[in-house]
């Protein structure tokens, strides 16, 4: 950032000539005071700045009566205080200017490390010492003669009186013979006239006569200088063992180095170091970096022992904080920087350009030499296949077994051999207790059985057993030792075999399929069920079928339905005995006088006197058309009607869905 000097206010000049007068001598000085900010209008605060001070005669830009320089700090403030006439003297002598004639001007340079910037040039104003020298010149009006005073004592001396004039210049002396632009320099006896160094008053050339433009000019002729050779060589020579003791950061202001290039304000085409190369031969650069033995540098503008020249060369590693950007080739997004040769020569070059011709859903592989596109491990976006082309599932393998082979595991319950061979083991992370695993155990080697565990971990608690199968196909589900085909120690629940839900029962199709079934209606399962009781009652009539006893009325709603009917009969004889008594399940339509029966009943029951019997009569009735029905048994006798002795019997009807 430029900086520049502003005031505080006029500067407080003390004194500014120097006046004879009786009350004593003026100082050859007078101070100055002012405050350092930068063009924001921030206080530069403890640096170290020079201020060059010139006082003009006339105007702000008039001729140069006397010149000087301060080095000094600012303070906490950006505070300077500074005696003018008492810096270092550029040129003139400040107790010879005629500040009673014309105006005087003070011009303010500073210069923060970048060079000089004017601040300004104010006029000097009068000031306490010369306002009362000018006083001290002025006569008053003459008084009148007073009288004779007594003789005083002898004063002391008076101040040394001004200095005589100049006397005339003497004659020149003898110089050293010299040609333009030489300078002198001491061989140890005389000055000698030399033009190793010159000078033309604006620039200084080493070897060489200064050249425009260039503020220091050094040139060294052709020739073979051997190694070590250099037109400038600047040496650092730091603390060993001290590595504190240098700079602070690489900032311009921080960094500690042996030269040091600076350009203030970065215009067009500047740098703080330009280094330069015809880059005729190989191993030539323009600008280079290396460590003391030259096992890592990095060059700028390089041309290496083939020829080839490089913008930026680097033998070792480079760092790159930021982003890099390599516009050569044909830059596009999604391309990658790729070798081309041993050398390491890259371009930029698409994925596509660098894998091999492929089919679709073919994968790579490596033969040892190179990629080659692979059918065998298939991949169509969406399934995996080994052995196949057409996967179908998320992983196939065709025409082919799956290995696992048994290794080192971090659980192997006693009760498993050395021959376990399918190992499956989950963790929260590396190193923790199993969450899971899946173990294919092992018999001995001659026997080559073998069962699967399965093992979880359950509230921190130790891993256990969940669920086995058994090398003869058995499944157990809470026991090691399964009994059936399937073996559970708790309760099954099923929710995938249609919609499950209360009092459903799991049916099988006769392709063996179950599914969740309401009762109502499933084969096998009852519709209905009644039973009633009553009096049992002989016919009127011989040899007349009719109903006798309880009956049961169901209604029917599939042909299929069958229904189960089971009566117990109790009839006997009274004073003479009683026979020919036949006997039938029976049915009809509700409310029916006439029963139907049904199968072949039972015939020719007897009775002694004055006894009773129990007869049961059973039949499954089928077919019948949807419709209510009364259930119940049909009696006739074929003889005497001598069945008086009766007594109350049941009928109890099923209604079984089919």
């Amino acid at each position: 950032m430029k900086r520049t000097l502003r005031y505080l206010a006029t500067a407080c000049m003390l004194a500014v000539i120097s006046v004879s007068i009786s009350y004593g001598q003026a100082p050859q000085k007078f101070n100055y005071q002012a405050v350092c900010r930068d063009l924001s209008g921030n206080i530069i605060a403890n640096q170290a700045v020079t201020l060059r001070m010139t006082i003009h005669d006339i105007s702000a830009t008039g001729a140069v009566l006397y010149q000087e320089t301060h080095a000094v700090t600012t303070n906490n403030f950006g505070l300077v205080n500074v005696a003018v006439g008492g810096g270092t003297v550029v040129s003139g002598t400040f107790a010879t200017i005629t500040w009673g004639t014309g105006a005087k001007y003070l011009q303010i340079e500073v210069n923060t490390g970048s060079g000089y910037n004017s601040v300004g040039a104010p006029q000097l104003l009068s000031v306490p010492y010369a306002l009362y020298a000018n006083q001290a010149n002025v006569l008053g009006a003459t008084g009148p003669t007073g009288p004779i005073g007594a003789t005083g004592p002898i004063g002391a001396t008076g101040p040394i009186g001004p200095a005589g004039p100049i006397g005339p210049t003497g004659a020149t002396g003898v110089m050293v013979a010299g040609s333009n632009m030489q300078t002198l320099r001491h061989n140890g006896t005389d000055w000698v006239a030399n033009s190793i160094l010159t000078n033309n008053g604006a620039n200084i050339g080493i070897n060489a006569a200064p050249q425009v433009g260039k503020k220091l000019y050094v040139y060294r002729p052709s020739g073979n200088f051997g190694p070590d050779s250099s037109t400038i060589y600047a040496y650092r020579y730091g603390v060993s063992g001290t590595p504190a003791s240098g700079g602070t950061s690489w900032a311009r202001s921080g960094v500690d180095a042996a030269i040091k290039g600076y350009s203030f304000y970065g215009n067009n085409f500047t740098a703080g170091v330009g280094g330069y190369n015809y880059l005729d031969y190989a191993n030539s650069a323009g600008v280079i970096g290396a460590n003391s033995t030259a096992s890592t540098f990095g060059a700028l503008t390089f041309k290496d022992d083939l020829n080839t020249i490089w913008a930026g060369y680097f033998y070792g590693n480079a760092k790159v904080t930021g982003t890099v950007t390599i516009a050569g080739g044909t830059p596009d997004a999604n391309k990658v920087l790729t070798a081309t040769n041993t050398a390491g020569d890259a371009v930029w070059q698409s994925m596509a350009a660098l894998l091999p011709v492929g089919t679709s859903g073919q994968t790579l592989r490596h033969d040892g030499t190179n990629w080659i596109a692979n059918s065998v491990l298939f991949n169509d976006g969406t399934n995996v296949g080994i052995g196949t082309t057409t996967p179908g599932t998320k992983f196939e393998v065709d025409n082919g077994t799956i290995g696992l082979k048994a290794g080192s595991v971090a659980f192997d319950p006693a009760t498993y051999a050395t021959y376990g061979g399918f190992l499956l083991h989950s963790y929260a992370v590396a190193g923790s207790p199993q969450l899971s695993s899946i173990v294919a155990t092992g018999t001995t080697s001659g026997n080559w059985s073998s069962d699967m565990a399965f093992y979880t971990r359950m509230n921190n608690m130790d891993i256990a057993e969940r669920m086995r199968i058994k090398n003869n196909g058995n499944i157990g589900i809470g026991t090691s030792a399964p009994a059936a085909q399937l073996h559970t120690t708790g309760t099954v629940k099923l929710e995938g075999a249609g919609v499950p839900g209360a009092s459903k029962v799991l049916t099988s199709d006769a392709t063996g399929n179950a599914t969740w079934q309401a009762t109502t209606g499933l084969p096998g399962t009852i519709a209905a069920a009644q039973s009633n009781l009553a009096y049992y009652s002989q016919p009127t009539t011989l040899d007349v079928i009719t109903w006798s006893g309880p009956k049961v009325t169901l209604t029917i709603t599939s042909t299929t339905q069958k229904v189960h009917v089971v009566a117990n009969v109790v009839m006997g004889a009274g004073a003479s005995a009683a026979t020919d008594l036949d006997i039938w399940p029976a049915y009809a339509a509700s409310g029916s006088a006439t029963p139907i029966v049904y199968g072949g009943g039972s015939y020719n029951y007897s009775c002694p006197a004055n006894t009773r019997s129990c007869f049961t009569t059973t039949a499954v009735i089928t077919g019948l058309a949807p419709g209510t029905y009364d259930f119940g048994v049909a009696v006739r006798v074929s003889t005497a009607l001598n069945w008086t002795n009766n007594e109350y019997g049941y009928v109890s009807v099923l209604l079984i869905n089919n």
